[in-house]
C-alpha cells in the first residue's frame, strides 16, 4: 500500500488547523497556536507519502528530486512572493511596513524564523506569522534525501531518533538562550519554537505514521487516540495549575498550552505531547479511508465547508492577519467572538479568489511533473 490517494478528512484537518490560527490571532483562545503543530504534523505525514510514492518509480534519483521539487514550488512560490512584492511596492511607495527593508532578506529566503533570536526583533503583523512557512520550506530542503536514499528500515529509525532527540535539542537551546540573558523569557520561548530543529519531531512523527500507513502492516486501534488524548490532556492540566492554580478562565483558554511558554521546562514536552496527539488523530483518519469505516470525525472533516476551506487553507494563512489589520484600520473593526465568523468568511473569499484567479494558473503546470 504505496499511496493512499486523496483523503477528503484531511482537508478538514487544513480547516482546522487554520480556523485555530486565525482564532489565536483573533485574541479568542489561547491554544489556538496549537493550529500551526498540526500543520506541521499533516505536512510531515503527506510530504512522506508523496516522497514514498516518487522512491518506488523507477527512475533515477535527479528525476524524482526534479519533480518534487518542481511540484512543491509551483504550489508554495506563487502566492508567497506575490504577497511579498504587494508589501515591497507599498514600502517603496509608502515607506510601510517600516521595517520591511530590514526584514526582506530573510522573508525573501525563508529564513526569516531565524530573526526572532535578533536583539530587538519587532512583531509586524503583515508577515511575523510567515516563520511556519520558512520552517517548512527548510523541511522541504532535508527531507526529500532522507526519504529517498535510506531504506524503510533505516528511515524509520531515523525518525524515531528525531523524535527522542529533538526535545532534548529544544532543551540545550532553551538553556544557551537563558545563559545568553540578551532576549526575555517570551522571546527567547519564540526564538525556541521557530526555530526549525525544534519542530523537527513533528515532521518525523507525521512521516513515521505515513510510513507505518503504507506499509500495511500494523492495526490502528482507536486507543492511540484515547491514550493521546489522555496524556495531552493531562499534561495541560497540569501545566495550568503549576503556572495558575485553580483558575479555570485560564485553563479554557489556552488548555495549559500557552504560546511560547518556557516554564517547568514545557518547550521540552509540551510540543511533542502535542504532536503525538495530532499524529495518532491522522494514523485514526487513515485508518478510517484504507477500511473503509464509518466515524462521525470523519464525515465531519469531509463536509464540503470544511473541504473548500481547507484546500484554500494556505492563502487564508497567508492573508488572514493582514485582513485583520486592514479591516482594524479603515472600517473601525473590533475583534468579538460575534465579528467572528464573518472575519472568517472574509479572509475564506478572499483566499478562494486568489486560489481561483491566481494559485490555478501555476497549479495546472504541476501536471507537466506528475
Amino acid at each position: 500500500m504505496e499511496s493512499l490517494g486523496y483523503i477528503k478528512a484531511l482537508d478538514g484537518v487544513r480547516a482546522v488547523a487554520i480556523i485555530l490560527v486565525m482564532m489565536f490571532h483573533y485574541g479568542i483562545i489561547g491554544f489556538g497556536w496549537l493550529g500551526v503543530q498540526i500543520f506541521f504534523v499533516l505536512s510531515g505525514f503527506l510530504i512522506t507519502g508523496i516522497l514514498l510514492k516518487l522512491k518506488n518509480e523507477e527512475t533515477f534519483f535527479g528525476k524524482k528530486i526534479k519533480r518534487f521539487y518542481a511540484r512543491r514550488s509551483l504550489r508554495i512560490f506563487p502566492v508567497y512572493y506575490l504577497y511579498l512584492l504587494v508589501f515591497l511596492l507599498c514600502f517603496i511607495v509608502f515607506a510601510v511596513p517600516a521595517d520591511f527593508g530590514y526584514k526582506a532578506p530573510y522573508l525573501f529566503t525563508y529564513t526569516y524564523n531565524y530573526t526572532r533570536t535578533f536583539e530587538g526583533w519587532t512583531l509586524t503583523p503583515y508577515f511575523t506569522h510567515l516563520w511556519s512557512l520558512c520552517v517548512e520550506e527548510q523541511f522541504y530542503l532535508i527531507w526529500p534525501f532522507i526519504v529517498l536514499l535510506t531504506n524503510r528500515r533505516a528511515l524509520k529509525k531515523v525518525m524515531v531518533l528525531l523524535i527522542l532527540l529533538i526535545p532534548v535539542l529544544r532543551f540545550l537551546f532553551l538553556l544557551f538562550l537563558q545563559k545568553d540573558a540578551l532576549l526575555d523569557n517570551g522571546d527567547i520561548g519564540d526564538a525556541v519554537y521557530w526555530n526549525t530543529i525544534s519542530q523537527a519531531d513533528a515532521f518525523a512523527i507525521g512521516g513515521f505514521i505515513s510510513v507505518i500507513v503504507s506499509e500495511g502492516k500494523i492495526m490502528f486501534h482507536k486507543w492511540f487516540v484515547y491514550i493521546s488524548a489522555f496524556v495531552f490532556f493531562t499534561y495541560g492540566i497540569l501545566m495550568s495549575f503549576l503556572q495558575n492554580g485553580y483558575d479555570t478562565n485560564s485553563y479554557f483558554f489556552d488548555l495549559g498550552y500557552p504560546v511560547a511558554n518556557v516554564a517547568h521546562l514545557a518547550p521540552v514536552f509540551s510540543y511533542t505531547i502535542a504532536n503525538l496527539f495530532f499524529a495518532s488523530c491522522l494514523f485514526f483518519l487513515a485508518d478510517v479511508f484504507i477500511n473503509n469505516k464509518r466515524s462521525w470525525a470523519s464525515e465531519f472533516l469531509s463536509s464540503k465547508v470544511l473541504v473548500q476551506m481547507g484546500k484554500v487553507s494556505y492563502g487564508m494563512y497567508i492573508y488572514h492577519w493582514t485582513v485583520m489589520m486592514l479591516l482594524k484600520r479603515y472600517v473601525s473593526w473590533k475583534n468579538s467572538l460575534t465579528n467572528f465568523p464573518l472575519y472568517l468568511a472574509i479572509v475564506f473569499v478572499i483566499a478562494y479568489l486568489s486560489y481561483i484567479l491566481f494559485e490555478s494558473f501555476f497549479l495546472k503546470w504541476k501536471a507537466r511533473f506528475a
